[in-house]
């Protein structure tokens, strides 16, 4: 069961962090650092943004942070596709498949897809995507079910934070580099 950590251990990592891979609070925090949003993504997507740069960087003190980072990044992704549709209305999905339909996603723009020929498991999932699947298709299926899950209560722990906001932040930067060349 979570509980408040004690004032005097705010300072030390979680044990969890040990049950992995042991890391550092450097480790965490070069992690949060390297995901980076494009210079063309509006200053208000990147504020909200760096709320799950930070909680992947602090999940090293906090380790349910993990999770938290990967539903502040589908958030975000859902704010980004509602700035560029201009339409806080429809659903999530029905978003991302109009980004996918229209060519704004797509799976040349996910750099783990470059270096593996087949997906691990990541996000707590196992997102088998197969040869003939694209990848951005299978996105716009799994993405809103993924952030409902963890809002609505999923108590799963997971280490990968970090891949979930790492692919959410590839996500965002396709969404307004492929918007902005579709624009007359």
């Amino acid at each position: 069961m979570e509980m408040l950590k004690p004032f005097s251990e705010l300072k030390e990592p979680d044990l969890r962090q040990k049950l992995f891979c042991p890391r550092t609070i450097e480790d965490n925090y070069a992690s949060a650092k390297e995901i980076c949003l494009d210079p063309n993504v509006p200053e208000e997507i990147k504020s909200h943004f760096a709320t799950a740069l930070n909680l992947v960087a602090y999940s090293w003190f906090y380790y349910p942070f993990n999770t938290t980072a990967q539903l502040m990044s589908y958030i975000t992704v859902e704010k980004s596709l509602q700035y560029i549709f201009n339409n806080d209305k429809a659903t999530f999905k029905e978003l991302l498949s109009r980004a996918v339909k229209n060519g704004l996603i797509n799976e040349s723009g996910f750099s783990h897809r470059q270096v593996e020929e087949n997906p691990n498991p990541y996000l707590g999932v196992e997102l088998a995507v197969s040869d003939d699947m694209d990848y951005a298709e299978a996105l716009k299926e799994i993405l809103p079910s993924l952030r409902n899950q963890i809002a609505h209560g999923e108590t799963t722990l997971h280490p990968h934070g970090y891949i979930a906001v790492k692919i959410s932040a590839e996500l965002i930067n396709q969404l307004f580099s492929n918007s902005a060349k579709q624009r007359p």
